[in-house]
């Protein structure tokens, strides 16, 4: 062999139309093969099972946004807001912590943040960052442990107890 053809062989085969992380995904891909007993499984839910589970949920999401914007009606949307490049990041954002998040509620929670942003006059706007990032942090019972201990005038959620 050559100098030429040893170089040639250690050169990676990067296809100039993959993008970096598409480089990144297919390296992780073969390291996951590597896994003894389990690469099979894990490589297939990482490259099919779970790029689906991430579109239902981004689906669930969108849906769900988009209910509650026509439920809301034209009188209390803030159609310009709804339009701006600031919303369509915070949407994007909110769509992609949906895409990660393993349960309804939670999913919900991301969108709720985003209605409350649209409605007229809304005030949190400037804080959206800040709740997005509260949001991702907290489970379903932290969610749940707020909401039963956030209202005083709301009876109780506590299970077979008095208000």
């Amino acid at each position: 062999m050559t100098d030429h053809n040893i170089n040639k062989i250690n050169e990676p085969d990067i296809n100039p139309n993959h993008t970096v992380s598409d480089v990144v995904l297919l390296n992780i891909e073969a390291a996951i093969k590597l896994i003894p007993m389990a690469g099979g499984f894990l490589s297939t839910y990482f490259g099919q099972i779970r790029g689906k589970r991430a579109q239902q949920r981004m689906l669930k999401f969108i849906e769900y946004f988009s209910e509650k914007i026509k439920e809301l009606g034209d009188n209390k949307v803030d159609k310009e807001y709804l339009n701006s490049e600031e919303f369509a990041e915070y949407f994007a954002q909110g769509a992609e912590e949906a895409a990660r998040s393993t349960t309804e509620k939670r999913i919900k929670r991301f969108a709720n943040i985003l209605i409350n942003n649209v409605l007229l006059g809304a005030k949190s706007r400037s804080r959206t960052q800040s709740i997005m990032s509260f949001v991702d942090r907290i489970s379903d019972l932290d969610a749940f442990i707020l909401l039963c201990f956030g209202n005083p005038c709301h009876p109780s959620l506590r299970a077979k107890t008095k208000s």
